[in-house]
């Protein structure tokens, strides 16, 4: 009998509430400040909050789904041999297998794993990782010749633009793991366990109150 799933639909979508709350502060930040340091910095804490929450959701859904990682052989770390207990090995196996995963290939990841559609302004989202990519790695221009110094920065329209595309993306983003993971709740979790664990018991869940 297959293990069961403990996957949980509002395990999976707490990570973009939580990214939803940091969208909304720094939008309370850029009315009290509009300083080229502060939007460039702003900016690239908006795009870095989508990347982390990316990283949040996959982890949490290949701890419970290891059999879904594209890759047939992994590499363990032998500190996490050493130091996890059994119930987080496979936790630590995820995460060290995610984190040394580029970005862009944890985007394609996130979709293909969860089996969602992107949301449709994908395109536009890759636009701003591509803006935030040069941000940190072209900001600085020399002219060596005329001695001048150019830097690059977001302005406050822009920052309000991405803004709005990344509300319009975590909104359908919610919406398609709400749906696909509609059954994964805390009854049907147990439910599994008590079915796996009790496998020539006839007795029925439903005599049982959870919370």
């Amino acid at each position: 009998m297959n293990r069961p799933l403990f996957i949980l639909k509002d395990n999976l979508i707490m990570p973009i509430l939580a990214t939803e709350a940091r969208i909304f502060e720094i939008k309370k930040e850029l009315d009290q400040n509009t300083s080229d340091v502060s939007l460039n910095g702003l900016f690239l804490m908006l795009v870095s909050y989508i990347e982390s929450m990316q990283k949040e959701i996959i982890k949490h859904y290949l701890k419970y789904r290891p059999e879904k990682i594209s890759v047939n052989s992994l590499e363990v770390d032998k500190a996490i041999l050493v130091e996890s207990e059994d119930f987080y090995f496979l936790e630590r196996i995820v995460t060290d297998y995610i984190d040394k995963m580029p970005y862009w290939r944890l985007s394609i990841l996130f979709f293909d794993v969860l089996e969602i559609k992107k949301p449709k302004n994908e395109n536009r989202i890759l636009n701003i990782k591509r803006r935030r990519n040069d941000l940190i790695h072209n900001n600085l221009i020399v002219n060596f010749k005329r001695k001048e110094i150019q830097q690059d920065s977001i302005n406050a329209s822009y920052l309000l633009i991405c803004l709005k595309e990344y509300e319009n993306y975590l909104s359908e983003l919610k919406s398609s793991i709400s749906v696909a993971f509609i059954n994964f709740n805390k009854i049907n979790a147990l439910e599994n366990l008590w079915h796996y664990t009790f496998t020539t018991c006839n007795q029925k869940l439903t005599m049982y109150s959870f919370r």
